[in-house]
């Protein structure tokens, strides 16, 4: 399962459509959770994947949280792969009751993370992931200063 907030077709989006639409069909069986509607999401129904709309990205979208694990359980989810700090919140809470590996994806570090609420999410889902993952040393390096993580996560 591939978890990621839909913006405009960026570099984040861009890259999130590519790994969804290129991991081995043999070994995975690909489907995706966001927001709303987007050109990603007309990109990666075009390559045949399964694609379920459910708002997960602020506080207010826990009342979805209850349909998201049904869906992580009605296909059988082993691994969630989440784009972003709201995706790897819900897939962290996910993962207290499930079996499930979380894998987060972090794109960048706003500095809006660095307060005390938003900082004590990023621990939280720092705690419930599996792997931790910075697209460049600098975020690794960010989020290590600011506190986010420790450089072995």
């Amino acid at each position: 399962m591939m978890m990621s907030d839909v913006k405009a077709f960026g570099g984040a989006e861009h890259s999130f459509s590519l790994i969804s639409r290129n991991l081995d069909r043999a070994i995975f069986s690909v489907r995706v959770v966001v927001p709303r509607e987007g050109p990603m999401v007309d990109t990666i129904r075009d390559a045949g994947i399964p694609v379920h709309i459910m708002s997960l990205t602020r506080a207010r979208d826990a009342a979805n949280f209850p349909e998201f694990i049904a869906l992580l359980r009605q296909h059988r989810t082993r691994l969630v792969n989440a784009h972003g700090v709201r995706a790897g919140l819900y897939a962290g809470l996910a993962r207290m009751s499930l079996p499930i590996k979380v894998v987060v994806c972090e794109r960048n570090l706003q500095s809006w993370r660095a307060q005390a609420v938003p900082r004590a999410i990023d621990r939280f889902i720092a705690r419930h992931n599996d792997f931790r993952v910075g697209v460049s040393q600098a975020i690794v390096d960010d989020m290590v200063a600011a506190g986010v993580i420790t450089r072995d996560r």
